[in-house]
Parts: structure tokens; sequence; C-alpha cells
């Protein structure tokens, strides 16, 4: 291994980046993150133009039903995704789709799942 990023990452691959951002930066026994830069990352840094929410260095913090979301989406023609972690639950999701949200059905989608994930998780 060359110590290049590889190209043809998986949700797999993204399942252990979740777990490892939210274990102070490990996953089975190997930091990408060093604990203290992995707090400073996920610190507001600036508020955002809606309401409650604010950007940390790499991610869009929110409120929704009283739960901290962390998250980062991303889209290109005809795909899109979303990263989210729940750190005082200790969870995150992945989620991947092959359209893009703006003007799409995507975007409900997305919202829909928040919804119902996020009530799932109060009963």
């Amino acid at each position: 291994m060359d110590g290049s990023i590889p190209v043809d990452l998986n949700a797999a691959d993204m399942a252990h980046f979740i777990t490892a951002l939210l274990q102070d930066g490990c996953y089975r026994g190997t930091c990408i993150l060093e604990p203290q830069s992995l707090e400073l990352m996920l610190q507001p840094q600036v508020d955002t133009a809606w309401e409650d929410q604010k950007q940390t260095l790499g991610f869009v913090m929110t409120m929704m039903d009283g739960e901290q979301l962390l998250g980062h989406s991303g889209a290109i023609r005809g795909f899109g995704s979303l990263l989210e972690l729940l750190p005082e639950r200790n969870l995150g999701y992945f989620l991947s789709f092959n359209e893009e949200c703006w003007g799409t059905c995507a975007c409900e989608i997305l919202q829909d799942f928040r919804i119902q994930f996020l009530d799932w998780l109060q009963r």
C-alpha cells in the first residue's frame, strides 16, 4: 500500500470512517486523527444562514427534535450522499443514492428518513 487514498470507497468504508469519528479518531486500533484534532474539528466555528445551524471544520451542526446532528453531504450529476453523526448517541449513518438532492425527490427522502429515524430513537 502506497499510502494514497483509494478512489473506490464504499458504504463499508464509510461505516469504518463513522466509527473512527465516534471513537476519538480510531478504528480497530488504527488512529487516523488525534483526539485533540477531532475535538477541534467538531467544534462550532461559524453560524450559517439558517437558524440553529453552525459550521464546524468539515460538518454542518444542527439540532432536530432535540438531537444534535453533524453532517456533510455532497453531490455530482446523478449521484448524492450524506453522512450524519449523532455524537451524543454514539451513532452515525451514511446514505448514498443515484440522484442529486436539489430539485429531486431525494431531498424529501432524506428529510423523511431523518424524521422517522429520530422518532424511532426517541421511543
